[in-house]
């Protein structure tokens, strides 16, 4: 069986929340009145128990303020768990928030010594790594001047150097994968790498889903301070992508009845304007199965429904549907008259789907447009005066894709691929 490098036992961390400064004073100096000095206690941890083997690399995934941070922190003896147990074995090295050890005015020489010191380390064995931790840094031309003047990516190549230059049995992450530039950021991958092959356990947290992906055998997922769930990195990613797409959903939809029964003041705003002859009442955007929804995967299909309601029987209206990009760039229309769809006579109330069967749109966030119009003179810049028109009211969003960190552009377009040997 492996031995664990790492073993927490039901760990769970408790915060006091206080109102005012004098009642945390009281509290502190236990000059309080009985019981309840503090105001409420928030579980930043909940009874988290896992052990990680010798020689594994882990991820931590969760939103922010799920307890990640928190856990490292114990982890690192940062900060003491309120109840449960921690165990490390060998020697530890952490890299958790921006220059640990570090002081502002010394020079990133001085700062590497006081790092080592800091961690445990001997002058000699200091001295013998310096050269080292320079050099890997790339910060040569820099290291004689006060950390103050560092930027925020020299500070993290300092600290990152620093913290796997000194051949820990245990290394310890929080969210700098992207140390600097993809250069150097590459240059810390590959570092964490070695680090794997020569045996070391390393656990880190981070945001970047594919990175984990790509270096972890297993992953925690750490959400409102419980563990969640423990296993293979696509199994919880997948779990978790599904969480936050819930989440998301249930965010989208509070927002969304704020637009509908607040037609009057967006008509005022100049949002929603025409000569209301017909009325858009309701847009949704829809999955397959013709449930509302926000979020959708690459390639997902897509449908976006105008509800509506006349006022007075209009002939042949001509449809719009726009989407935007986020920072206004148009992505397409789609023109109900240009399509070859008439709608004859409308009197009364009903809906029209403008139907993505599959979407060719990349990862981002998309705004929508909808309109009615008489008719649509496709030659006529200046368009004609719109029945309704709903402009950049709605909105919902690609998800990224989990196997793939290269930007693939705002268009995934099918491609046929031919080869010829010779000329």
């Amino acid at each position: 069986m492996d031995t664990a490098a790492i073993s927490v036992k039901g760990v769970s961390k408790v915060y006091k929340l206080y109102r005012g400064r004098s009642k945390r004073l009281l509290d502190f100096f236990s000059l309080g009145f009985g019981e309840g000095r503090h105001d409420e206690e928030f579980c930043a941890l909940d009874d988290v128990s896992f052990e990680i083997p010798q020689g594994t690399t882990v991820g931590i995934i969760g939103r922010n303020g799920a307890g990640k941070s928190t856990l490292l922190r114990i982890l690192t003896g940062n900060s003491s768990p309120t109840k449960g147990e921690v165990e490390i074995k060998g020697k530890v090295s952490a890299l958790l928030e921006i220059g640990t050890g570090f002081h502002p005015e010394l020079t990133g020489q001085q700062n590497i010594h006081v790092s080592g010191v800091y961690l445990g380390l001997t002058q000699e064995e200091i001295d013998r790594l310096y050269t080292d931790i320079v050099a890997f840094s790339e910060l040569e031309d820099f290291i004689h001047q006060p950390v103050k003047t560092y930027s925020y990516g020299m500070y993290m190549r300092l600290a990152f150097s620093v913290s796997t230059c000194i051949n820990p049995d245990v290394l310890i992450i929080d969210e700098v994968l992207g140390v600097g530039d993809a250069y150097f950021s590459r240059k810390c991958f590959n570092r964490i790498r070695s680090f794997m092959e020569c045996g070391k356990t390393v656990l880190m947290a981070s945001h970047d889903l594919l990175a984990l992906q790509r270096l972890c055998t297993r992953l925690l997922w750490i959400d409102h301070g419980r563990l969640m769930m423990d296993g293979p990195p696509l199994e919880v990613l997948r779990a978790y992508a599904a969480s936050v797409r819930e989440q998301e959903e249930r965010r989208f939809r509070a927002k969304v009845p704020a637009t509908h029964h607040d037609a009057s003041s967006l008509r005022e705003k100049g949002l929603i304007y025409g000569s209301g002859e017909i009325l858009i009442t309701e847009v949704k955007c829809l999955n397959h199965v013709g449930q509302e929804q926000h979020q959708f995967s690459v390639g997902e299909p897509l449908t976006i429904r105008m509800r509506y309601k006349t006022r007075v029987p209009v002939v042949d209206p001509v449809f719009v549907a726009a989407l935007y990009r986020i920072d206004g760039v148009t992505i397409c229309q789609a023109i109900s008259s240009r399509d070859g769809v008439k709608f004859d006579k409308l009197d009364g109330q009903g809906f029209v789907d403008v139907l993505f069967d599959r979407p060719l749109l990349g990862p981002g966030q998309y705004v929508v447009s909808v309109a009615i119009f008489p008719s649509l003179d496709l030659l006529d810049q200046l368009g004609q005066t719109p029945y309704d028109l709903h402009d950049r009211l709605y909105g919902f969003q690609i998800e990224p894709l989990v196997d793939c960190a290269l930007d693939l552009g705002m268009v995934l377009h099918p491609v046929s691929w031919r080869h010829s040997r010779g000329e």
